[in-house]
């Protein structure tokens, strides 16, 4: 596959997700009252690694939600309270995705002359 494709490809995907997901629209996806919703965030430690919040916040207390380290996402370990972070069609996608990340990569370094 040629390098300009597999890059529309990968654009065009992205763009197809966030339309599904409603990114970018001015309003609810329905008719339902808009609901103000926190976005959990999580920090990012000395060493440089990237946490990312669980799916569901914590069971004891709703306005929780714990971060686990993006390392951690899909090692076959239940880090989030709900095991979300194993969930197998997330991991589906999450693997998928990183495989067809390291695919590009090793295409840019063949591009690069690595």
């Amino acid at each position: 596959m040629n390098f300009p494709l597999l890059v529309f490809v990968l654009c065009s995907s992205l763009a197809i997700t966030d339309a599904a997901f409603g990114h970018g629209s001015n309003g609810p996806l329905n008719d339902a009252d808009e609901v103000t919703a926190v976005k959990p965030t999580c920090e990012t430690d000395r060493l440089g690694h990237k946490y990312i919040p669980c799916a569901t916040p914590d069971l004891n207390d709703s306005r929780h939600w714990p971060c686990i380290k993006y390392s951690d996402l899909c090692n076959s370990r239940k880090d989030c309270p709900n095991g979300d972070d194993e969930d197998v069609l997330q991991c589906f996608y999450h693997n998928y995705r990183m495989e067809e990340f390291m695919k590009l990569r090793k295409l840019l370094d063949q591009v690069r002359g690595k």
